[in-house]
């Protein structure tokens, strides 16, 4: 065989192939796998492909990943697939699901879909490439099976969406504020996020990083034909994308107390609940406990029992769908009580209870009674839910007790801000009273000087 060249480790299945089949040259791209959650068959090969050249990598049910070309793919969008000479190195497991196309990327260009016949695909392992560059497939041997979180990890097409910011934004902000579980340390240049869609039919991955003033989004789980800018538009309200920010910093620079806050934490915007759905989750697992333990339990139930997805190298858990939820009788370190309210919170999503505009538009008070008849959600949470899930940037704010002490110190006064002192003094802070008030209670800490005064 000319141009090919398989190493085995451990055991493979390796198909046969025609010697004579012709392979025209084409961009290389990697097979990535959709639909199926079951883990791969045994072995591990190497596969000698070019990048630049002829071949991409792909698999088939019971034999290692293969390599093939320009004849059976086409591109998804304008400009298909970049081409480069740096090796492509893929993780794929599981079997491919029949009726199913593949979708295929190398990793620098849009994916393109793979046309082959789901029960009749022709890659083999010794199809020729004509080149000594390689992309690596890893099939997971069966001893990894009964890792539950290993059989939920899911390798599936990827796809990109561009944010262009309107007024100062900054990422390392996002991915370093702390809300709900999500309190990370550090920041490699990468904000991972996995959560439910809004229309709580699954679970997606979505990396977003910098390039050319923009923010883009790689997004990983999403269904063949699933909605891309769905994704887009909840990711921006997720990290207060969806607002332009101009105006935000005029209203700063106009308070003398908000200015030097916003100057010390430039770019910072709000950071939300992935959506009102998980919010509620949020307010019921963690009643009466410290941060900590409810992150710690939350991660694990989500790990459990959710959707463990490749975000940008790191395995992220995405918290479980309102229907799986349901099916969830009991977990580790979860109490009844509160795994009986999270099935009432799973059952009011399927209910419509949690639909963003409708939460966002309504009156306070009337959004307020509709969750607070979810058992186990009280005043606070609701206010939670609203205020720090629904994307609204200029809620009135009162009934805030950090708030109200950080108010009453850095704006000189007796005490904690009372109720109608934190209703005065936002009305500066117009039409930003929500981001103004999460800007003083995230990022106050930053400035020491405290010479403001009540207006």
């Amino acid at each position: 065989m000319r141009g090919v060249r398989t190493q085995p480790v451990g055991r493979s299945n390796e198909g046969r192939a025609n010697p004579n089949r012709r392979v025209p040259s084409g961009p290389a791209v990697d097979h990535r796998r959709v639909g199926s959650e079951q883990p791969n068959q045994e072995g591990t090969a190497q596969i000698m492909a070019d990048p630049a050249g002829g071949g991409h990598a792909g698999w088939c049910s019971r034999r290692v990943a293969t390599t093939r070309s320009a004849p059976n793919v086409r591109p998804a969008r304008p400009g298909g697939v970049a081409r480069g000479d740096a090796p492509v190195v893929v993780t794929v497991r599981g079997r491919r699901p029949a009726g199913r196309s593949l979708r295929i990327s190398d990793g620098r260009g849009p994916p393109i879909a793979c046309q082959c016949s789901p029960t009749s695909c022709p890659h083999s392992v010794d199809s020729p490439t004509g080149s000594g560059r390689f992309a690596r497939v890893v099939h997971r041997p069966p001893a990894m099976r009964s890792d539950p979180s290993v059989r939920r990890r899911i390798l599936v097409p990827m796809t990109t969406f561009r944010i262009t910011p309107r007024g100062t934004f900054s990422l390392a902000e996002a991915a370093m504020f702390g809300v709900g579980h999500r309190a990370e340390s550090t920041f490699d240049g990468t904000m991972r996020l996995a959560f439910s869609l809004d229309d709580l039919s699954t679970q997606v991955g979505v990396a977003l990083t910098e390039a050319d003033g923009d923010i883009v989004g790689e997004v990983s789980g999403l269904p063949p034909g699933g909605d891309v800018e769905a994704v887009r538009a909840q990711v921006a309200r997720i990290v207060s994308l969806d607002h332009d920010a101009t105006g935000y910093e005029g209203v700063a620079a106009a308070d003398p107390v908000v200015a030097p806050v916003l100057a010390a934490a430039p770019g910072l915007r709000p950071v939300l609940f992935h959506s009102p759905y998980e919010a509620a989750a949020w307010s019921v697992l963690s009643l009466r406990w410290g941060r900590r333990q409810a992150a710690a339990v939350r991660e694990r139930f989500a790990r459990e029992h959710g959707r463990v997805l490749d975000v940008a190298g790191q395995q992220v858990a995405a918290f479980p769908t309102p229907a799986r939820l349901l099916e969830i009788e009991s977990s580790r370190g979860v109490p009844e009580v509160k795994m009986q309210r999270l099935h009432g919170v799973a059952k009011a999503a399927l209910a419509g209870t949690f639909d963003v505009a409708t939460l966002r538009d309504a009156d306070q008070a009337d959004a307020d009674a509709a969750l607070q008849a979810i058992p186990g959600i009280g005043p606070f949470s609701s206010a939670l839910i609203r205020f720090r899930a629904t994307g609204a940037a200029d809620l009135a704010v009162d009934r805030e007790r950090n708030l109200a002490e950080i108010v009453g110190e850095r704006y000189g006064l007796d005490g904690p801000a009372t109720d109608d002192d934190l209703v005065r003094l936002a009305e500066g802070w117009r039409p930003f009273r929500t981001w103004v008030a999460v800007l003083l209670r995230a990022a106050s800490g930053r400035v020491t000087d405290h010479s403001g005064k009540a207006a």
